[in-house]
């Protein structure tokens, strides 16, 4: 998995597309497309939990968007970030309704 540092976060910039994301919103959806939880984002950020819900409030408004997917699919596919969007996200967990196969897989 690769995790942006908060250098390379801060250095990407929303692209000039009408969004008008601040830089703090900016550092928050690099996270998010990073693969990063809120809880996560808040402790690389040094935020409060709640205080990166707000932002993420805000991006999804700002977006037009209403699921975190959706966040991520705009993103990558509208370039809103510039500098480096990582590639390798974790791997997804086994839904509730998934075989135990793929339980026992996750668990080795």
């Amino acid at each position: 998995m690769t995790i942006m540092t908060n250098d390379q976060v801060s250095s990407a910039r929303p692209r000039p597309s009408g969004y008008n994301l601040t830089n703090r919103e900016t550092q928050v959806l690099g996270h998010l497309v990073a693969g990063l939880t809120n809880q996560q984002i808040a402790g690389k950020l040094g935020l409060e939990f709640y205080t990166v819900t707000t932002h993420l409030k805000n991006i999804y408004k700002k977006l037009r968007t209403h699921k975190r997917t959706q966040v991520v699919a705009k993103v990558l596919t509208e370039g809103i970030l510039h500098g480096p969007v990582p590639r390798d996200l974790p791997p997804s967990r086994p839904g509730p309704r998934a075989g135990w196969r793929a339980k026992i897989a996750m668990t080795t």
